[in-house]
């Protein structure tokens, strides 16, 4: 829980002592100008960085990421959009690929290239865990416990975007549950009161509530497994993700092989199980659509390096 409100994006599974705001404020003209705010805070970090490396003996090219620079439009969550392209992909990530390869309407977003990923990849290990301790204090490393936030990054994140670097501190502790902050502490108060997904939890949630409810008791009904119930969206997409496994033709694990005919015979499949998803939660996913463009337009800005 303390994971999730700690974020930049926090989820819906807040605490229900959430910081009492008030009434949700700010102008619907705020987002455009905080989303500039935001890249030339991330402009402003990325320039430290690289003055902060080269100190350290590295080379570092300042990189704002690409879906920072330029947003993609939000998804769609109207009933009349979602079922028109439901009615074709399914939910567009399952076996839609497979039979319409190419096809624009479910292409996933052009990686960013980040130019230091090719200085990395000349490194040997060595050299790679040095220039990771000097960027960040190697925090996002797989193996072994979670490192305390450090480096150049936090040095830039604390100077220019406090709130953000706090919120990587908080998530680090909450990764080790080593001195972890809960919710009575200062510093999670204040990033509650930073986060718009925090501190108007209690509102959302009283609107989402009931619609959650009667979204996970029509899936059921549907026999569909909820897994989750803060994410009751997740159960029937997870249900058609396993239909590739009676198609695969790979006994990898790692890898997917579908035959044209298979594929289209599983698509059918996926968008029945689409199709009533929809039915079932299609207030629910608008409302929770609107709630995200709300506090997305009250959050203010951030680099977003943590």
């Amino acid at each position: 829980m303390l994971l999730l409100l700690a974020g930049c994006q926090a989820g819906k599974s807040g605490p229900a002592a959430a910081s009492k705001a008030g009434p949700k404020t700010g102008a619907a003209s705020a987002g455009e100008t905080n989303a500039q705010k935001s890249i030339d805070i991330r402009r402003r970090e990325e320039n430290m960085i690289a003055t902060c490396m080269k100190k350290n003996g590295f080379t570092y090219i300042p990189h704002v990421p690409g879906d920072m620079l330029n947003p993609p439009a939000p998804k769609p969550s109207d009933y009349a959009t979602l079922k028109t392209f439901r009615s074709k992909y399914g939910f567009g990530d399952v076996f839609a690929p497979y039979v319409y390869p190419g096809d624009p309407h479910i292409a996933p977003p052009a990686e960013d290239a980040d130019p230091n990923d090719a200085i990395i990849t000349r490194m040997d290990p060595t050299q790679r865990r040095a220039y990771d301790v000097a960027l960040d204090n190697g925090v996002n490393e797989k193996t072994g416990p979670p490192r305390p936030l450090g480096g150049c990054k936090a040095e830039a994140a604390k100077a220019l975007d406090p709130i953000n670097y706090l919120r990587g501190k908080m998530r680090i502790a909450s990764l080790s549950n080593k001195n972890a902050y809960d919710e009575n502490s200062p510093e999670f108060k204040q990033t509650c009161a930073a986060n718009p997904d925090c501190f108007n939890y209690n509102a959302d949630e009283a609107r989402l509530k009931p619609l959650r409810d009667a979204y996970i008791s029509c899936l059921k009904s549907q026999g569909y497994p909820v897994e989750n119930e803060n994410f009751p969206d997740q159960a029937a997409h997870d249900f058609a993700s396993g239909l590739t496994d009676k198609y695969d033709k790979d006994p990898d694990p790692f890898k997917t092989v579908i035959s044209p005919d298979d594929a289209r015979k599983g698509l059918t499949s996926e968008i029945k199980v689409a199709l009533e998803d929809l039915e079932c939660g299609k207030d629910y996913i608008a409302t929770q659509a609107q709630i995200d463009a709300e506090n997305r337009a009250q959050a203010p800005p951030s680099g977003g390096l943590f």
